[in-house]
């Protein structure tokens, strides 16, 4: 059963991107952010770093075991 829930949540970009299912969370995803201005895009100042960014991908489960909806 671990080995079956581990392939439901991909663990690097590449492995999420790989399922257009995925594609199709992460692109609702990003509508939302820019829907809620969360976050805007600006020039980084001189001699600043940026900070890294980690997503987290999951998916929900019916009752009866079938996938209900992948989350991002």
């Amino acid at each position: 059963m671990l080995t079956h829930l581990a392939s439901l949540h991909p663990l690097c970009y590449k492995d999420a991107t790989e399922k257009e299912e995925r594609q199709q969370v992460m692109l609702e995803e990003m509508k939302a952010i820019k829907k809620n201005g969360t976050w805007e895009m600006t020039d980084l100042p001189e001699g600043k770093n940026a900070i890294g960014l980690k997503s987290a991908f999951m998916t929900n489960f019916s009752v009866d075991g079938s996938i209900q909806k992948h989350k991002a």
